[in-house]
């Protein structure tokens, strides 16, 4: 059965192109290779107007709230509340930008980290499975999105360990 049996040529002819245009679920070009043209970004987006405390620095041990999306469709394939780590060293389990993201973060602030798939800073083309119940997993070549917000720096390091 063909389909320009049952519509119009300019018509199928329009959706063809829509479907071809479609952003995939992957990010991936067709040759395995990622679409690499998302750049990496992050930015603040809370509080405004607010007085915030002091900067994260490398050795810190921070406590955060994250939550992490899959840019196309944002579903959510993370999230921690309350998570101490220490910056930047301490951060296993996450990619490179999401703590390059996070450089320079204050306490109080949420910053929005968009990591593209670049496999220095993201997941490249790797598959990666859900975490945990009720989390999707990320396909490969995927954007990710984090929205993160700085809780505390510890001035002792006992939260962290």
């Amino acid at each position: 059965m063909r389909l320009s049996r049952f519509l119009p040529l300019p018509i199928l002819l329009g959706f063809l192109a829509l479907v071809a245009a479609a952003p995939t679920l992957s990010g991936c070009d067709g040759t395995g290779n990622c679409d690499v043209t998302t750049p990496f970004s992050f930015e603040n987006i809370s509080p405004e107007g607010t007085e915030l405390g002091t900067a994260v620095a490398s050795g810190d041990c921070v406590s955060i709230d994250y939550v992490g999306r899959r840019a196309v469709d944002d579903s959510v394939f993370a999230r921690g509340t309350d998570r101490a780590f220490f910056f930047p060293n301490g951060l296993q389990g996450v990619v490179t930008g999401f703590v390059l993201g996070m450089a320079g973060q204050r306490v109080g602030e949420t910053r929005l980290v968009t990591v593209p798939p670049d496999r220095s800073i993201g997941y490249g083309n790797f598959e990666n499975p859900p975490l945990a119940e009720g989390l999707v997993g990320i396909p490969a070549c995927s954007v990710v999105e984090f929205e993160i917000k700085l809780r505390a720096i510890y001035q002792d390091s006992r939260p962290c360990q």
